[in-house]
C-alpha cells in the first residue's frame, strides 16, 4: 500500500506543459485541504490539498483513496495522480509516509 501523501516535507514529480512553457520541477504540497489529520507530524493531504506551483489533488484527475479519508475527503497517496493546471498536465504524488499507508 502506498504512503499518505504530507504537506511540507512530500512533493509531486514535476509536470511538462504541452504548449512549450517550461516545467515545473518537484514541487512541495502546501494544502492539506483539512486541518486535523496528521502523519509524522504534518497534515494529510486530502482531495482539497494543493501544491506550491498551484496545482492540486481536486478535480476530474486528481486522485484519492476511496477508502481512507480525513476531514470526510479521500487522502491522496504515493503516486496518486494530481489535476494538473494551466498548461500543466497532471503529475504524481513522487513522495509519501512510510510510517501511514492507504489503500
Amino acid at each position: 500500500m502506498p504512503g499518505v501523501v504530507r504537506t511540507s516535507v512530500d512533493t509531486h514529480a514535476g509536470h511538462p506543459c504541452p504548449d512549450g512553457a517550461p516545467a515545473h520541477t518537484a514541487t512541495a504540497y502546501n494544502s492539506a485541504g483539512q486541518s486535523k489529520v496528521f502523519s509524522d507530524g504534518h497534515l494529510v493531504v486530502n482531495k482539497d490539498g494543493g501544491l506550491d506551483c498551484g496545482d492540486t489533488v481536486s478535480g476530474d484527475k486528481g486522485v484519492v483513496s476511496s477508502k481512507v479519508f480525513a476531514g470526510g475527503k479521500g487522502v491522496h497517496r504515493q503516486g496518486d495522480s494530481t489535476h494538473g493546471h494551466g498548461c500543466w498536465v497532471p503529475s504524481t504524488a513522487a513522495s509519501g509516509s512510510s510510517k501511514v499507508f492507504a489503500n
